[in-house]
Parts: C-alpha cells; structure tokens; sequence
C-alpha cells in the first residue's frame, strides 16, 4: 500500500469555526469527519484521537476506532464524542488526528494532518491588559537593581499553551541625542533598540513573570515601552497588550509625611486639643505652583473610609521651602474609631498641572489612633465670647465633649454661654478662660445641662463654681450606671471639684438652679 508513508488530509469539525470551537454549539455528541481518500480500502481500522489540554492546564486524550466494509470502502467516515468530554476542554485547546492501518497490519500506519482549535468563544480585552512592571518608584526602576522584573498579568487570553511574546522598547540615550545635535548627523542606534523574550503559559489564567538580568545598568537613563502579545494555542491568533512607558535611571524619592502631634506611629486622639496636622519635609523637585493632594484613610472592622482633607492644593513658596503642613480637621479627628488605623496618602503632580492622573506618590504613612490616658483641658485655647443666648436642645460642641441644654425650667429667654475670663482662682483651678452657663448675674434661673464625653474614661474631675444655689451632678456610665454629687453654692467666686470614679464614664447631668462656671477638664483611662 504505497499510501502508507503519504501525510493524510486532516479530520474535519463541522462546528470549528476559524480555529474555534464553540461548546455551546454542540449537541449530545460532536460529529468529526475523517475525508473520504484512498487510503480508505475495504476492512483497513482508522483510529480517530483527540488530544486536549484544559483549562487548567491537565491533559485530555480519547480515541475511537471503526474498521471499513467493502460497503463503505472510499467514503469518508463519521465519528462522534460525547459533549462532557467537549466540555471538559472549555477555554482549553483541542487537537483532532487519525491513522488509518492496512486490513493485514502489513504497512506502516498512515497518519493525517492535525486539526487544532480553541475550545470556547475567546473573550477577552481588547487590547490586553498592560505588563506590570516590579520595582518602580515614581516610574522610574533604579538602574543599580541586577534585574528587570516585568509580569504579563492573567487575562482571558492566558490559555495554556499559548506563546507570550514581551517586547522593551528604548528610545535613543539623552547623551547621544544631544551629540548627535551637536554634529548634525545621526546617533547610532537612532534606530529603536527592541528585547523580546518568549514563555509558553503551562497554567492557565495565572501571571507570567519575566526576569530580565542586567537589563537595567545595560538601559540606564533610557526611557522604556514595554507590551507584549499572546499569540493563542491554534497558532492563528495574536493579541496584543497596551503598552506601559517607564525611566531607568535614579529614582525620585519624596520622604513620607508625618503626623506633627503622633508619638511614633500611635496619634492619641484626645491627648490635644483642635486639629492635627501632616507635615512634609521640603524636597527640591516640589516646586512653588506644583497641585497636590492629601487624604486619610480609616481602617477598622469593615471596608477603609477615604476623607479628603486637602484637594487641589497650590504649593506656596513658603512650603516649598519649609515643606507642606496640612491641617486634620478635629471634626474628623473624633470620627475615628479607638484602636482603627489611619493611612496618610499626598499625591502631588509636579508639572503644576491639575491632572490627578499625572503624580507622584509620597510613601504612604501609617499611625493607630489611641486613646490618651490622661487628658487636660484648661480652656486657655478658646477665645473669648460676647454672651449668648442659648435655647433647649442646642448643643456646643468642643474637642472632648459636647455641652447640651436639656431643660430651662425659669426665663429660658435669658438663659446665656459665655467664654469669659474668671480672675478668681482656687488650687489647679480657674487661672483663666472658663465656661459660664446661666441667667444673666443677679438674675435666678433652673437649667439642666448634660455633657456628653467624645470617649468613655474612668476617672473624669473639673472645676466648678455655683454663684448661690446648691448644684446636682448625675454621673452616667455606659452600662447604665448612676453617681450622684452635690456642689454646694453661696460663693460666686469659690471652686469646688467635680469627680467621679466608674466605668467607662460616658456623660454627666447638672441640674443648675444658678448660674455655674466650669472649667480645667481632667480625663483619665
């Protein structure tokens, strides 16, 4: 039989569509056609394969085997797979052969083409992802690493067994371009200098890594495009990737932001009063003009919270020279949870653009917001107050607490706050500023009054003064929790202290029948 040694003409897939298979299209059983030919003479055994490999990179093999009639001799033959086994090599690649043996086994066994297809409808980004390229600073890969590290990341491309094809383009050195000005004649290598590196994916839908050793002294203060193209396990089709564009050379380095009042890496929330600050050294690539921006992250038990604290800054001369300094609003200051964690994040564009996609990153600072042990608060930070009358269910809200107006049983009209300078003092009390609440002096009044403290503390005392009537303290704990006290009253200039000792102490009620003067907040764990 001469047709032995002859390369038979491939089986044929109906359903194959350009070197793709569709599962979908399949019905209980794919029908593969092996083409009528000379080879098929009467009892010779063809022996149909399929060769498979599926997603997640195993190896498939199934075979099936008919002998010809003298019937049939000639004519093309049918054979027929379950779909499961199609369905076992979904975005995996098929491989269709056959051989066809002599009636007596006397000839060597004549084999046939290969039918490779793609199974499953590829969908996948159009163009790919961009490569992912390892140890960038600003953009920039320092050119004293020993390697290049450069992942084409998993897409719906990443088939097992396709062919990865990474390209780095550079662009002529600085050095020759300026020489070449200079003579007026062109550099060498004007012409672009292209790498290219090869891998196959053994397992789909995972990142391929690509080491490139001594690539980035060999390309120092070049510029670098880097793309790659996945060329699919049916050998016909080829996708490319966007390209990502990156420096070799010394990297920029900005030092990272600090939190003025933060001891290390711990912010004691309540251990001052008014706003926190971010604080940048100055660097000579931040220039006055350049726009940056500055946030804060809270991490607790759930997702993170971003706040922005500063959008769209304008770099001043006098931070360029002394470096930014960023207030924390203490309205958000109060808002983060006890043992949370707090990110700092500037970005800062120094081109002087406003283009939020064009910056650069300080390194990312991050502090545990704490509670202080002790806090003391003397009320020399506010500023005085002209009086002001005050109305049931208003609330002043300070950096530790909140003074809320409960009840005003007399003249509520006249009810009146101040901040205002007390010049009578008793030991550790009243050397300033104090609050006074009340009806207007010499002018009876009956408020009540509760503080409510930002945290929970164990041992709270202040100052107090009652201009005549006797003042009742109610202390509340958060677990339910009562303390009673009483300040006497009958000297508008002498201090008592108010204290309490308990659990997780949360607020306190003063039902005042004069007006009262509070002042020197001590607060402890």
């Amino acid at each position: 039989m001469t047709h032995a040694q002859t390369l038979l003409p491939a089986p044929i897939v109906p359903l194959a569509n350009a070197g793709s298979l569709d599962p979908d299209l399949v019905g209980p059983y794919l029908e593969i056609e092996v083409p009528a030919s000379a080879a098929l003479v009467p009892f010779a055994r063809c022996i149909l394969r399929v060769e498979g490999r599926t997603l997640q990179g195993a190896e498939v093999e199934w075979e099936s085997a008919d002998q010809l009639s003298e019937e049939n001799a000639g004519d093309s033959l049918w054979f027929y797979c379950t779909k499961d086994l199609v369905e076992s090599l979904r975005n995996g690649s098929a491989t269709f052969s056959y051989t066809i043996a002599s009636p007596d086994g006397s000839d060597v066994p004549a084999h046939s083409a290969s039918l490779e297809v793609t199974v499953g409808e590829l969908v996948a980004p159009e163009p790919l992802p961009p490569p992912e390229v390892g140890d960038l600073v600003s953009g920039i890969v320092d050119s004293t690493l020993p390697r290049l590290l450069v992942t084409v990341p998993a897409s719906e491309a990443s088939l097992a067994g396709a062919k990865v094809i990474l390209a780095l383009r550079t662009d002529t050195p600085p050095f020759l371009k300026a020489l070449s000005q200079v003579l007026a004649v062109s550099p060498p290598g004007a012409t672009r200098d292209i790498t290219q590196e090869t891998k196959r994916i053994a397992v789909a839908l995972t990142p391929l890594p690509f080491v490139l050793r001594g690539y980035p002294a060999r390309h120092d203060d070049q510029e670098v495009d880097a793309s790659y193209e996945i060329v699919l396990p049916d050998g016909t089709t080829t996708l490319s990737s966007d390209s990502t564009t990156f420096r070799i050379g010394t990297p920029l380095r900005l030092e990272e932001p600090l939190i003025e009042e933060a001891i290390g890496d711990v912010l004691e929330v309540d251990s001052f009063t008014g706003d926190a600050h971010i604080a940048t050294n100055p660097s000579e690539v931040v220039k006055a003009g350049c726009i940056y921006w500055a946030y804060v992250a809270s991490e607790g038990d759930g997702e993170p919270v971003f706040y922005p604290v500063k959008l769209d800054g304008q770099v001043t001369q006098a931070e360029a020279d002394s470096g930014l300094r960023i207030p924390i609003p203490r309205e958000l200051l109060d808002l983060l949870p006890i043992g949370s964690t707090l990110r700092v994040q500037i970005a800062i564009n120094l081109s002087g653009t406003d283009d939020p996609f064009d910056t650069v990153d300080f390194p990312e600072k991050t502090y545990t917001i704490a509670q202080a042990a002790r806090v003391y608060w003397d009320l020399e930070d506010l500023q005085f107050e002209e009086i002001t009358p005050i109305h049931v269910g208003e609330t002043l809200s300070f950096p530790l607490l909140d003074v809320v107006f409960v009840a005003a049983k007399v003249s509520p009209a006249s009810n009146q706050v101040a901040v205002e300078h007390f010049p009578y003092s008793s030991p550790g009390y009243y050397s300033g500023m104090v609050f006074y609440i009340g009806g207007p002096t010499g002018t009876a009044t009956d408020n009540v009054v509760r503080i409510d403290f930002k945290r929970r503390w164990a041992k709270v005392r202040f100052g107090v003064t009652s201009v005549d009537a006797p003042l009742l303290l109610t202390w509340h704990s958060a677990s339910g929790q009562t303390v009673q006290q009483t300040i006497p009253g009958g000297s508008p200039t002498a201090g008592h202290e108010a204290k309490c000792e308990m659990e997780d102490i949360d607020s306190v009620v003063l039902e005042a029948k004069d007006g009262i003067r509070l002042d020197c907040f001590e607060l402890q764990r």
